[in-house]
């Protein structure tokens, strides 16, 4: 039986094969041409023409050319796995087009905390950027003044139908944006442990010790329950025991 010959075409070449399909060579194979990496911020950076041989330390020292953040300060999570230094992209399946999330260690104590907010807890409709306005207006939810969160970015979190019904957010019947709602819950921001509630409302709060990542600072914006809490300092705190009694629903983020 004479040998089947196919011409294929490869890269401007013409190239002849005998029974078989020519195969793309290894190197050429191994290329992922685009890598979106995921900030905090909501910021994307593209990597480009990454070998899939590289290792999530090399992508980290690759990061830092463009962004500046030191390699040990980078934690990357791709398919809800955080990805190891020693090993590389092609040990995590990652392709072309893949989108890895950024994230900063915090060191503090001596020791390293990770922290991670899954997309599933993420509510992107209702996120809202309030980085350029500024204005005067006065603006009440729960019967308190609201003071919106001029100079930073929400982020909203997935929030709607989590408990008994979404009064507490004034989701319904809202006349205007300036006005409070039957039932809905004041705003707040940030929220700490009752251990550290005293010195807050005594001394008054830093913002540069919230959690701080080296390029951005983040406040969680919460939603206190009417009647159970006490105002301390100046009516600037609002102070509660029961954890319950407070409900984060987004997360603000503005450049340090």
């Amino acid at each position: 039986m004479p040998l089947r010959r196919k011409l294929i075409p490869c890269w401007g070449k013409s190239l002849v094969k005998d029974n078989a399909d020519y195969e793309v060579p290894d190197d050429r194979r191994l290329i992922i041409e685009n890598i979106f990496i995921k900030t905090l911020s909501g910021e994307t950076i593209t990597l480009r023409n990454v070998n899939a041989n590289t290792s999530v330390r090399q992508l980290k020292n690759e990061i830092y050319k463009t962004e500046r953040i030191p390699p040990e300060e980078i934690n990357l999570r791709y398919n809800n796995k955080t990805l190891q230094d020693h090993l590389t992209l092609k040990d995590y399946d990652i392709t072309n087009d893949s989108l890895i999330y950024l994230t900063l260690l915090l060191r503090g104590g001596g020791s390293i905390t990770i922290f991670v907010l899954d997309r599933n807890f993420l509510d992107p409709p209702f996120d809202y950027d309030f980085t350029n306005i500024q204005s005067s207006k006065k603006y009440m939810r729960g019967n308190f003044n609201y003071n919106r969160p001029y100079g930073w970015r929400r982020i909203a979190l997935k929030v709607l139908d989590k408990f008994n019904d979404n009064s507490w957010l004034g989701v319904n019947n809202r006349v205007t944006s300036f006005d409070s709602v039957k039932d809905e819950w004041i705003v707040s921001y940030h929220g700490t442990t009752k251990r550290n509630a005293n010195s807050i409302a005594k001394d008054g709060f830093d913002l540069n010790l919230i959690m701080r990542e080296r390029h951005n600072k983040v406040v969680f914006q919460n939603r206190v329950k009417p009647n159970a809490f006490k105002i301390a300092n100046f009516e600037q705190y609002f102070v509660t025991s029961n954890d319950r009694d407070i409900r984060p629903y987004g997360l603000c983020i503005k450049k340090a």
